[in-house]
């Protein structure tokens, strides 16, 4: 059986004895999810350890949609407490091969909603004996929406067939999260009417969307975690996806800008970089994103 509800003090264990085997830094636990718009209104002690990662995509806006935007104060106001990467880019359009990227380091020349078989974030941090999971508004291991809220192609863990042999039920509801205890690397993207991206049964809102982070990520940030928060495309083919805002908060995190030039790649990079993974195929040109520093 699969659980959820992994407490900080087993994964820490876990990571010592893989540091131990010679893996330095590379036992940490990870947490795929594709969130539904559950509010978790408690916020959680910060704890001992390595500060954990969260990774928030959402859609569909560029730079210039979100950056003074007065429909997102949230947002801006995150981007005031942290870092803000004013020459960061997605790679491409349409969506699903941005979500590759950020998690593979490739396109997988995917234009639509087919599977992508190249290795992941996820599959290196499963090959090292973290734990991977992927929560989605989908009944467990179904791998398929139960509403038009959900979509495949928003969902990094469930678009690529090596993450889903790792495990033979990959998908848990939001619900099942345990918030005082909180993973090593957490991969959040919220539904439709949440992330901006809109669908026939709400429009596309960048209010929405900030209103949904303001609820959401104050506990994250009270647990301790370092919260990257992107969009998965922007408007034009500007050095492949169009430019879009990226936030970096959380401990550590300098206050400021950053102007050097980035995209999905470099999440990636400073992700791996961060757990002591190699770095998977076009991460390995990118410039990193520095994780806490």
């Amino acid at each position: 059986m699969v659980h959820c509800g992994v407490s900080r003090a087993r994964q820490t264990g876990r990571a010592r004895t893989v540091r131990e085997r010679g893996a330095a830094g590379v036992g940490r636990a990870l947490l795929a999810l594709v969130l539904v718009g559950v509010s978790v209104g408690v916020a959680v002690p910060a704890t001992a350890g390595p500060a954990p990662v969260v990774l928030i995509l959402m859609e569909n806006r560029q730079y210039s949609a979100i950056i003074g935007n007065a429909k997102a104060p949230y947002i801006n106001g995150l981007a005031a407490r942290g870092t803000l990467f004013t020459n960061y880019f997605a790679v491409t359009h349409p969506s699903l091969p941005n979500y590759l990227a950020i998690t593979g380091g490739t396109t997988c020349s995917k234009s639509g909603s087919s599977l992508c078989t190249a290795p992941t974030i996820f599959t290196q941090l499963g090959s090292a004996d973290a734990q991977e999971f992927a929560e989605n508004e989908t009944a467990p291991c179904s791998y398929k929406g139960t509403s038009s809220l959900y979509v495949t192609r928003h969902d990094a863990y469930a678009s690529d067939s090596a993450n889903r042999k790792l495990s033979p039920c990959g998908d848990f509801p939001y619900t099942h999260i345990d918030p005082a205890a909180l993973p090593e690397f957490s991969f959040l993207t919220p539904n439709l009417c949440h992330d901006m991206h809109g669908d026939s049964t709400c429009a596309s809102s960048v209010a929405a969307g900030d209103s949904w982070l303001s609820q959401h990520v104050p506990p994250l940030l009270s647990a301790g975690a370092i919260v990257i928060l992107t969009w998965d495309e922007g408007v034009g083919s500007v050095h492949g996806g169009g430019q879009v805002a990226t936030i970096e908060v959380g401990p550590g995190v300098p206050v400021g800008k950053n102007a050097t030039l980035m995209n999905h790649y470099s999440v990636l990079a400073g992700m791996e970089s961060y757990f002591g993974l190699p770095l998977l195929a076009n991460a390995a040109s990118a410039s990193p994103m520095s994780i806490g520093t």
